[in-house]
């Protein structure tokens, strides 16, 4: 692989260095961070019960940014609600422990503390899914420690079987399934299209089409961005450029806005959550592919505040990166 770096946020530096928003505009981070350092744990888990699947995993994901790597995260609380915030907290912890490395360059002692999280991660989120089997921000999280852990496959099918089970859907937590499903991981970008097609099949909500927008991003990132194979990374971007394919995009895109408008406005925050999610997915998607007057409808319903990732696959610094893309969509660079 080349030396590709994926942010320096994902790495040891405190997120906030960079002026980026580590919740990543969800409406109820500020009151999450407050109770965190407050060290009000019951009262994050009562906050956690009341949101969506999405903002869950959103919030708790900006959580793990938010808490220093220098300080112990023993902690524990009764409830299932708070053992889930506590888990998933310790897997964003465990990634940014890791960093931005290749998985041979990865100091061994930053990836004994990532498998030391993620050992306490698991603890907590098996106690938490004993109580709440049905919570899918607990199985994609737990896929997610698996993942980091060495990937047992026949586990992976286990947790997947269970995130399967559950009667709601959470998208991170099936972009983690995906994700494992990888060849940079434990699987190839087969295996990958063939989890994303049961993911959309049936269609859960035009969100879910940001799976396969996430999809061509991370054929992207592992044929171009982290290949050895100069030929292989020329022939795909050949393929990105082919009318064939982006025509398959446009109609991709074309479907994303059609099953949107259907759907109606957003009408309640696991809306905006989910939405913002796919939203993310297609500005980034269109912006690697040069085709940005697809990408600025996306961009402009994104806002201020847009996700980490995909976002830092443009480039080092985020902030500068999103200032950058809305002045190429012709938006003001601060919504």
């Amino acid at each position: 692989m080349s030396g590709f770096r994926v942010m320096s946020f994902l790495s040891r530096i405190f997120p906030r260095s960079t002026g980026f928003d580590p919740f990543e505009g969800h409406a109820r981070g500020a009151e999450a961070e407050a109770m965190m350092r407050a060290g009000d744990w019951s009262g994050l888990g009562r906050l956690y019960a009341e949101q969506a699947p999405q903002a869950r995993a959103q919030m708790v994901h900006g959580l793990g940014m938010v808490w220093p790597l220098d300080r112990d995260l023993s902690v524990d609380r009764d409830t299932a609600e708070a053992k889930a915030v506590l888990g998933g907290m310790q897997v964003t912890l465990a990634f940014r422990e890791r960093g931005d490395l290749r998985g041979d360059d990865v100091p061994p002692e930053a990836l004994a503390r990532m498998e030391a999280r993620l050992a306490d991660a698991e603890r907590r989120l098996v106690a938490s899914s004993n109580a709440q089997p049905d919570d899918p921000c607990v199985w994609g999280w737990l896929i997610r420690a698996n993942t980091g852990l060495g990937g047992d496959r026949a586990r992976f099918a286990f947790l997947s079987e269970r995130l399967d089970a559950c009667s709601d859907r959470c998208l991170t937590a099936d972009l983690h399934r995906i994700t494992d499903l990888q060849r940079k991981w434990h699987g190839n970008q087969a295996q990958m299209w063939e989890a994303v097609a049961r993911a959309i099949d049936p269609l859960p909500s035009a969100a879910y089409l940001g799976l396969v927008a996430r999809g061509h991003i991370e054929d992207w990132l592992w044929y171009v961005a982290m290949g050895d194979d100069a030929a292989i990374a020329a022939r795909f971007r050949e393929k990105m450029q082919d009318n064939a394919y982006l025509a398959d995009l446009d109609g991709l895109d074309g479907l994303f806005w059609r099953t949107l408008k259907a759907e109606g406005p957003d009408s309640a925050p696991e809306d905006k959550a989910d939405r913002q999610f796919a939203h993310n997915q297609f500005a980034i998607l269109w912006a690697l592919l040069h085709r940005i007057e697809r990408a600025k409808p996306h961009v402009a319903a994104i806002g201020p505040v847009p996700m980490a990732l995909p976002l830092g696959y443009l480039g080092e610094d985020p902030t500068e990166g999103w200032i950058d893309l809305r002045q190429r969509c012709g938006l003001p660079a601060k919504a």
